[in-house]
């Protein structure tokens, strides 16, 4: 026989060994243990399977190079297949924790923006309070307009410059007796608008 007919018979051999490898080497882990554990045996079941459906007599050190080779193929496999799982389980779990941060801020914000509610109707009930009070707007030669103006601006000054309410009255002078200085005034007059 010359080479290149032994050239060709072992490449029908690589073929028709690989045919029978499909039928039972599957990526799998517990398939490569089965292999491993048996390759003996696979060696024996694809050469006899060769030989009945050809009459071919198949070199059972080339079958065995060849599922061991196949053996290197499906660990390559699997090796892969884990790695795509790993950085596909690693960005699930990122995504993950920035929707939790996402959520937790947005709770916060909520939370917050609540608060603030909450502060301001207690402010507006407190303002409605105090204009019912008929000594209260008699400062104010009975001007409702006036008193409530002067109530925003006196919580405008509590808010902003962080004084206690009963320090700001109509005799208070913003930058000598509350103690504001320019930045005060200015962060004063931007609130006020």
């Amino acid at each position: 026989m010359n080479e290149l007919e032994n050239e060709y018979q072992l490449k029908i051999l690589d073929m028709a060994a690989n045919l029978c490898l499909d039928k039972i080497a599957t990526p799998t882990d517990e398939n490569l243990r089965f292999i491993e554990s048996n390759v003996d045996k696979i060696v024996w079941d694809v050469g006899t399977q060769i030989y009945q459906q050809s009459g071919f007599k198949a070199d059972f050190a080339r079958v065995r190079d060849i599922i061991i080779s196949r053996l290197e193929k499906i660990r390559h496999q699997i090796q892969l297949k884990g790695e795509r799982k790993a950085v596909e389980q690693a960005k699930r779990e990122a995504e993950l924790r920035e929707q939790g941060e996402r959520e937790a801020a947005e709770a916060q914000r909520l939370a917050e923006l609540r608060e603030q509610a909450e502060r301001e109707a207690a402010e507006a009930k407190r303002l409605a309070e105090f204009l019912e009070q008929a000594d209260f707007i008699e400062q104010f030669d009975g001007n409702k307009n006036k008193a409530e103006i002067f109530l925003k601006l006196r919580w405008v000054l509590v808010k902003e410059l962080r004084l206690d309410e009963e320090k700001v009255n109509l005799d208070s002078d913003i930058k000598h007796y509350l103690g504001a200085d320019w930045a005060d005034m200015l962060l004063l007059s931007v609130a006020i608008e």
